[in-house]
């Protein structure tokens, strides 16, 4: 009979210990999940501006009664005394040009755990 090595020794008596196995897949979960975020296959795009700014945290959607209620306060003035704005059209094509889309793209009311001040999703902002 052969006998086994020190590490083969090792490796069945760490096997056989419960909280030090699970303790190393939670460690190499960890580590996957790193190298897959630092290769930018998860999360890669955690810049872009998907929700309204701090956007609420839910599973469910929106809250409506909410949502209505901060969009009549950001609406502000309806008439705005009847003064046109003159650099709206300059501000427009400015605002295009550096956001690469148009100027009112649609973003998402609320995110599954919240945004933070620039929309941004807090989830992948945190892998």
């Amino acid at each position: 009979m052969r006998e086994r090595g020190v590490w083969a020794l090792a490796w069945s008596r760490f096997r056989r210990d419960r909280i030090g196995f699970a303790s190393l897949i939670v460690v190499l979960s960890y580590v996957a999940i790193m190298a897959a975020a630092a290769a930018g296959w998860l999360a890669g795009d955690w810049s872009d501006e998907r929700g309204v700014s701090y956007a609420p945290p839910t599973f469910i959607g929106p809250d409506l009664s909410a949502a209505a209620a901060v969009t009549s306060e950001q609406r502000g003035p309806v008439d705005d005394y009847g003064i046109p704005d003159p650099l709206a059209a300059d501000l427009a094509d400015i605002a295009k040009g550096l956001s690469g889309t148009a100027a009112s793209t649609a973003r998402a009311p609320t995110l599954a755990f919240g945004g933070d001040k620039w929309g941004r999703d807090v989830v992948k902002k945190t892998l």
